[in-house]
């Protein structure tokens, strides 16, 4: 995994702050994976989704209802870009102190983050672990200083764990541009997607 120091060395063979630089971050999950990307001053965000919510294990990601045909369908079907200048995935890291996480599940989630790297063309990847890009805040706090970021108004979901969703139609645009599939659900995760993508402009330095 690059250092954000190895990494923006790695950038010094293009101008990163070009209008075109296209700067994307995804938060990849077993089933789906959500992408919000910056291109020419404008923001873009949607859910890739495999058809068999039941498939569990990374093996079973490459069949014809997995993960990875998905990827490729969206990619072919120009949902979303099939190459970035810079592509922010969360990278995932086992923590011994935690024993409520299950470290199979971080397993499933680094081999879901290795498709997208896989799927996505780039010049540059960076993989920061959730500690750091968004230490240990809580996801609503979280999600609500992204949504400032970004200039919307969000209302929180209910639920033990509440997430930000975008408070009405004029902020979904606001946001960005979406794809059809978006739902209010997929908010859980798009908010983690616009997290990267700004996190990775912050450390790279991209305007």
């Amino acid at each position: 995994m690059l250092s954000p120091k190895m990494f923006l060395s790695r950038l010094e063979r293009f101008d990163a702050s070009l209008p075109n630089h296209l700067i994307m971050g995804c938060d990849p999950g077993v089933h789906e994976a959500a992408f919000f990307w910056r291109i020419g001053g404008k923001y873009h965000y949607c859910v890739v989704a495999s058809d068999h919510k039941a498939l569990a294990d990374p093996m079973q990601m490459a069949s014809p209802t997995g993960l990875i045909p998905a990827l490729r369908k969206a990619i072919a079907g120009g949902i979303i870009p099939a190459a970035a200048n810079t592509l922010v995935v969360e990278g995932q890291e086992v923590y011994r102190n935690k024993k409520h996480i299950n470290p199979n599940d971080i397993r499933r989630l680094a081999f879901a983050s290795g498709l997208v790297a896989m799927a996505v063309d780039h010049q540059a990847i960076y993989c920061p672990a959730p500690v750091a890009w968004k230490g240990n805040v809580h996801k609503a706090i979280h999600h609500q200083r992204i949504a400032a970021r970004l200039g919307i108004s969000v209302m929180l979901s209910k639920g033990k764990d509440p997430y930000a969703i975008p408070l009405t139609k004029e902020d979904w645009l606001r946001a960005g541009q979406q794809h059809d599939n978006v739902n209010k659900g997929d908010w859980k995760h798009l908010f983690d997607a616009a997290g990267l993508m700004i996190h990775g402009i912050e450390s790279m330095r991209i305007l």
